[in-house]
């Protein structure tokens, strides 16, 4: 599924995928890749957090509630929403990705994807 999303460079072109646009892609992987059996990358997934509850953007409901007054809703949401975009723009070239993973698995797919260090953006501008 991985391979075949890639092959739609328009999603990058187009800039239909937020930033870091891989992200999404590596999240399907991640998620593909749990599925498997006999995944060569095993024992790298076993390796990644395997509860992703303290991570925000997944708070359910009665945890945003929580937060409420706090400037943390706000950005949560917004990525949130980000996030299912990405979603739908992937399942708009490719509708079969809804047989290899919800909505929620994709978030959190996007949260093992974004806690790895791939691009970090320096004080001075730079990304490296």
């Amino acid at each position: 599924m991985c391979e075949k999303l890639n092959q739609h460079g328009n999603l990058v072109t187009e800039q239909k995928l937020s930033y870091p646009w891989r992200n999404s892609f590596f999240a399907v992987f991640f998620i593909e890749q749990r599925k498997l059996k006999d995944s060569k990358y095993a024992m790298y997934l076993k390796s990644l957090p395997q509860d992703l509850s303290n991570y925000p953007i997944l708070f359910g409901e009665d945890q945003i509630n929580k937060l409420k007054g706090s400037q943390m809703v706000e950005k949560i949401q917004k990525k949130k929403e980000m996030w299912t975009q990405d979603y739908n723009a992937l399942l708009a070239v490719e509708p079969t990705l809804k047989d290899v993973c919800s909505l929620q698995e994709f978030l959190e797919g996007k949260v093992l994807a974004s806690t790895r260090a791939y691009d970090i953006v320096y004080t001075d501008g730079s990304t490296r």
